[in-house]
């Protein structure tokens, strides 16, 4: 099959990129003809997928275009300082933009490029409504597939972020009836299916698009973790993340401390470290200084999904807690390593971890409930060693990606196989 892939842009890789990348890679394997558009790469991931045989596309604009001059002209500061001088400012934000003129150019662009293929899988927004005005602009259009990570945010984070705002403690907001919601929910309504990640993103979608919404699920590479230097404790509980209010690393941390004040023998041997980057930084560390967990909680940044493995492969257990999750590939790799993961009991967590048998799952939301948690796990090394083993087995039959690409391939077929038998009548 020719199969192109959709995303908006691979320039930074997170979950949702690594998933796509190793989805292309699964499918070339299986002796598909794959090709990857986007509106960049970065240098590493490219290279992969060029080695692996995929054909990668960087969508070109025409900056000329009424609708791309003006945001293409702001791309410039100028400079009077030292002499005159102009110099470009990153351009990410043309491709992301969710201007209405500008999807339509992109989706025009894409138009005669995308014709030509058995199947078109569109990815995250704006990428999905790149893909319905590249349909609309002429006929014999290949079925499409989009794959929702997660619905945008910008119009549905009411519903998409609920736990957040319960947090946060603010109403969430209502669901705007724009122009741009009605046309986002147009879009979903043409495509020939719409697939999710999880069983909690599968309902959302539903919610908000009102259409039968399958599970397409996800799946990773084997794992090769490499050693990493961990603090001298005995027993380090990772979590691993960006760092952003939804993942929820100021509940785990208050939660931890609250375990320590009721537990203080623990802090000689037990330690959080949380792997990321991101914009909560500065309001975590003072978290830590408030609570005085300096010597028992730590941010070492961000590392290579190696090191991310061979850190996780030489914790005691693994916490991942956060808010309105899609679905969350840390437990899976986590599993696939062998480790018990303390997991949300709300969200895409749900789908890879099962309650007692695989890991245990709590309310993000109460502090005491994953400290509770978290003292049951740190005393019954047993139980983590049951759970972990089996949270391998499961993962191992559930989430691989060569289960992923042969599930993928499956719909994929299907779903043209249809579109030919409609066209032949």
């Amino acid at each position: 099959m020719k199969i192109a892939l959709v995303h908006t842009c691979f320039r930074v890789m997170g979950g949702a990129e690594n998933l796509i990348s190793w989805l292309a890679r699964e499918l070339a394997r299986r002796d598909h003809k794959v090709s990857v558009f986007a509106g960049d790469f970065c240098d590493e991931t490219r290279e992969h997928l060029v080695k692996s045989g995929i054909d990668v596309h960087k969508i070109s604009m025409n900056y000329w275009d009424p609708a791309i001059l003006p945001l293409f002209l702001s791309r410039y500061k100028v400079n009077f300082k030292g002499g005159f001088n102009i110099t470009p400012v990153d351009d990410r934000f043309i491709i992301q933009s969710h201007s209405p003129r500008v999807m339509k150019h992109i989706g025009g662009r894409l138009a005669e490029k995308l014709r030509g293929y058995d199947i078109v899988n569109a990815f995250n927004f704006p990428s999905y409504h790149w893909v319905y005005h590249a349909k609309k602009a002429g006929s014999e259009f290949p079925p499409v597939i989009w794959s929702c990570f997660e619905p945008p945010g910008r119009y549905y984070e009411g519903v998409t972020q609920a736990d957040y705002y319960a947090l946060m403690e603010k109403e969430p907001p209502v669901i705007p009836d724009t122009p741009a919601v009605r046309a986002d929910k147009e879009a979903v309504s043409s495509f020939s299916l719409v697939l999710a990640l999880s069983n909690f993103m599968a309902g959302k979608c539903e919610e908000l698009y009102g259409r039968k919404i399958e599970i397409g699920g996800a799946g990773v590479p084997p794992v090769r973790p490499v050693s990493v230097k961990t603090r001298p404790y005995k027993k380090i509980i990772a979590s691993l993340g960006r760092l952003y209010p939804q993942k929820n690393f100021g509940g785990l941390i208050r939660a931890f401390g609250r375990l320590l004040r009721e537990h203080p023998e623990l802090k000689k041997e037990t330690a959080l470290v949380i792997v990321g980057e991101g914009p909560e930084r500065k309001n975590l560390e003072s978290l830590i200084k408030e609570l005085s967990l300096g010597k028992n909680v730590s941010l070492p940044g961000p590392l290579s999904r190696e090191a991310l493995l061979g850190f996780m492969a030489e914790s005691y257990m693994v916490a991942f807690l956060p808010l309105d999750e899609p679905l969350g590939l840390v437990p899976v790799e986590a599993g696939m390593l062998g480790k018990c993961v303390l997991a949300s009991s709300r969200g895409g967590p749900a789908d890879t971890v099962i309650h007692e048998k695989t890991g245990c799952c709590v309310d993000p939301l109460s502090e005491k409930d994953i400290s509770d948690a978290l003292w049951r796990l740190l005393n019954n090394p047993d139980l983590v060693d049951e759970l972990g083993k089996s949270a391998r087995e499961f993962c191992l039959d559930n989430f691989t990606i060569s289960a992923y690409g042969e599930k993928m391939e499956k719909i994929y077929q299907k779903a043209a196989g249809k579109n030919r038998a409609e066209a032949a009548l």
